[in-house]
């Protein structure tokens, strides 16, 4: 009830910071969703526990950024950046630009993409690897072009209900497989053999048909590009877990040009200096 009665009392006092989605499902019935533009309004409750905070993370990427979205004024705030200790030529980053796979090339570069992927998986037989597609059509598209061809190696979970299951279960094989998925891009240990190559097919950048993440994009453009940045660089770092770990890494999006170009400043120099150009 105390949920309710806050977030009752933030829809009326800042009704603007809020989405609200009308699910009309089948199973679940009619379900409505409320979801805040900004955090802003309730990250003071949890600054104001003490008067020192130290916030770790590999992907702060942007300190404005991340200052801004919890409404912190950058003077109160000290950003030290420290170097990865993971050899680089443990971890490459093999940046191959087969096409762009923006909304209006895509339908064009995808059958090279899968050329692209057979050839990785010849290359890689005896070792388990990682697709990550970043959308379902992406993932529906090489399933279906690997029936009949090899396509018993990989493995894809076909929506959010079954991906824990299909994740667990390659994690756990002993064999060569390869996963497929749009959703391992955060919070996933792909250790040592777990996961020796993978492949980043898109620039992941946040769906705009989500009308949270419109709404924010609006409101403040560089979130955006932050957000995108930020998933880019943790898509990178599911491989490479540790010092003696290792891991190739395959960017295909010929979008990632631009889009480096446009955001330099935010990506890390510890993920820029992986970069081999093939």
């Amino acid at each position: 009830m105390t949920k309710c009665h806050d977030t009752r009392e933030q829809l009326a006092s800042s009704p603007d910071n809020w989405v609200i989605d009308v699910d009309e499902g089948k199973r679940a019935g009619r379900r409505v969703t409320f979801r805040p533009v900004f955090v802003r309004p309730w990250a003071y409750k949890f600054f104001d526990m003490a008067e020192l905070f130290l916030m770790q993370s590999a992907t702060i990427i942007d300190a404005d950024a991340m200052a801004e979205g919890l409404g912190l004024p950058m003077e109160d705030c000290i950003f030290i950046r420290a170097q990865s200790e993971f050899d680089p030529e443990k971890r490459p980053i093999y940046y191959k630009p087969l096409g762009s796979m923006s909304r209006e090339s895509i339908e064009s570069t995808l059958p090279v993409l899968v050329d692209e992927i057979k050839s990785l998986m010849d290359r890689y037989p005896d070792e388990k690897g990682v697709i990550h597609t970043h959308t379902y059509k992406i993932q529906d598209y090489i399933m279906k072009s690997f029936r009949g061809t090899g396509g018993s190696r990989l493995m894809a979970n076909d929506g959010p209900d079954n991906r824990d299951s299909v994740i667990s279960k390659f994690m756990k094989s002993n064999e060569p497989r390869v996963l497929v998925t749009p959703s391992a891009y955060e919070g996933m240990d792909f250790r040592n053999d777990i996961c020796r190559w993978q492949v980043i097919c898109k620039i992941p950048y946040p769906n705009l048909g989500d009308s949270q993440v419109k709404r924010r994009m609006e409101a403040d453009p560089r979130w955006y590009q932050w957000k995108s940045v930020l998933r880019l660089v943790q898509t990178y770092g599911r491989g490479t877990r540790s010092e003696e770990d290792w891991c190739d890494t395959y960017l295909l999006d010929s979008s990632f040009t631009s889009f480096s170009a446009k955001n330099l400043d935010m990506l890390p120099e510890w993920f820029t200096e992986a970069f081999r150009h093939v």
